[in-house]
């Protein structure tokens, strides 16, 4: 039974650094935000990004956005391959209004047209 427990014990230690890695750095905040944005601007979608709680063991966010539904799938497949543990918890998705399209165009940001869809997207990731 005690090498069963050492044997456990060494892994766990090996995989130590690669856990470690897999957790945000609550420090480096402003370098993920740029990121997302990086990745709004990469996949031709609109970003809004609400307030997060950082007292937690996770960052909790809160993301809107306006695009293209094959766009939209693009940024989930991004934010699923951060090199951080993430949990994608609740998206909503709802097909944009004219009167809606008119407003986000003035905006700024890639044009939107009939069919774009507008998404809230709530997820998180852990931190150290």
């Amino acid at each position: 039974m005690s090498r069963k427990i050492e044997d456990q014990f060494e892994k766990t230690q090996k995989d130590l650094p690669e856990i470690k890695n897999a957790l945000f750095d609550p420090e480096k905040l402003v370098d993920l935000v740029v990121t997302l944005e990086d990745i709004a601007a990469e996949t031709s979608t609109q970003l809004n990004i609400g307030e997060s709680n950082t007292q937690q063991k996770f960052i909790n966010f809160s993301v809107n956005l306006w695009g293209n539904f094959t766009n939209f799938y693009r940024f989930i497949k991004k934010i699923e391959n951060l090199p951080y543990l993430d949990q994608i918890d609740t998206i909503a998705i709802k097909k944009l209004e004219p009167q809606e399209i008119a407003v986000r165009n003035q905006n700024g940001g890639p044009i939107l047209g009939s069919g774009d869809i507008g998404a809230v997207m709530k997820f998180k990731i852990f931190t150290q």
